[in-house]
């Protein structure tokens, strides 16, 4: 097979939106989401709501952009509501979608996505933290 020829459903998990590229985070993330939908593939974000969005979902250049809501008060229900919504919105897009990869943009939605062991995904990981190895930087299959 052309590995052109081959369309994936990919996931893409950050803290970030592609809805207003203010920053270098979001413009690595938007490029990468469109360029990928240029070429064919289906492109899912899951996100946190941010004051700015009108919607839980909205489609942005072929980007079909998934956001959770969150307390943003206190660090505790800060970490509790996106936790719990964040595996709530992915669960539900899992149960609409099949994905062939998935993609974390970031570290606090690499541990609140917490994905089944019993799914196989190839995962990657964008971010480096410095209390993990160098081996869990590269893609792994679950």
């Amino acid at each position: 097979y052309c590995l052109d020829q081959i369309l994936l459903n990919i996931l893409f998990v950050a803290d970030v939106s592609i809805n207003n590229v203010a920053s270098g985070a979001e413009r690595v993330l938007y490029e990468q989401c469109t360029r990928l939908c240029r070429r064919g593939h289906a492109v899912h974000l899951l996100t946190r709501r941010l004051p700015l969005h009108e919607s839980d979902e909205e489609e942005i250049s072929g980007v079909k952009e998934c956001r959770y809501r969150f307390n943003k008060k206190l660090p505790y229900p800060f970490l509790r509501s996106t936790f719990h919504n964040c595996r709530s919105s992915f669960n539900s897009l899992q149960s609409n979608s099949s994905f062939h990869i998935i993609n974390f943009h970031s570290i606090v939605s690499d541990y609140h996505s917490l994905l089944p062991w019993n799914s196989r995904y190839l995962v990657f990981y964008n971010h480096f933290d410095k209390s993990r190895s160098l081996s869990a930087q590269t893609p792994r299959r679950l």
